[in-house]
């Protein structure tokens, strides 16, 4: 025989009070990671970076302070400052070296240029940085011809980190007391 009582309906079990906990759960924790995490990739990064006032990051020690370079109408100065090592010195002197590189044939001698910085660089194979300092009027295709001349030599890298820059950047205008320039040939 049939029923005639009407079917109940199933209940379906209310799942809102387990809903809530977990989004309660999770407004608790959201803060809790975002105050003990980083979203910040630590990696170190090696930059040179001038100061306030301009200047060029400083160089790692070596037995070469400076080199820089002046180019006037074709005729190139070649400064070096070399760490002075008698027994008789303070630490932090310097002697300056100047050689003189006449033009040869109306044109620089760049020969006799990368003959001298081979030189530094066997004195100081760490040094890297050059400073080329020309004059308003050296036309531009002459200091791309100088600089291509520091940077390589023989197709192997010499001085990879030129610096153009005027008598203000020039470390031999800034060193204070400056001392007698040795004079080589």
């Amino acid at each position: 025989m049939r029923r005639l009582r009407p079917r109940r309906p199933r209940v379906v079990p209310d799942l809102r009070p387990g809903l809530y906990s977990v989004v309660a759960l999770l407004f608790l924790l959201l803060p809790f990671l975002l105050l003990t995490t980083s979203i910040q990739k630590l990696t170190g990064l090696d930059l040179g970076l001038a100061g306030s006032a301009g200047e060029l990051a400083p160089m790692p020690p070596g037995p070469i302070e400076a080199i820089e370079i002046q180019l006037d109408n074709g005729e190139l100065t070649l400064r070096s400052a070399r760490r002075t090592r008698d027994v008789t010195a303070s630490q932090g002197d310097v002697t300056w070296n100047e050689q003189h590189l006449p033009p040869r044939n109306g044109e620089m001698d760049l020969d006799g240029l990368q003959q001298a910085l081979l030189r530094l660089h066997a004195l100081d194979p760490d040094r890297e940085r050059v400073l080329v300092v020309p004059t308003d009027d050296v036309p531009t295709t002459r200091v791309v011809a100088l600089v291509d001349a520091v940077r390589s030599h023989g197709g192997e890298l010499l001085f990879p980190e030129v610096v153009l820059g005027g008598a203000e950047l020039s470390s031999h205008a800034m060193a204070s007391p400056e001392p007698a320039p040795e004079v080589t040939p």
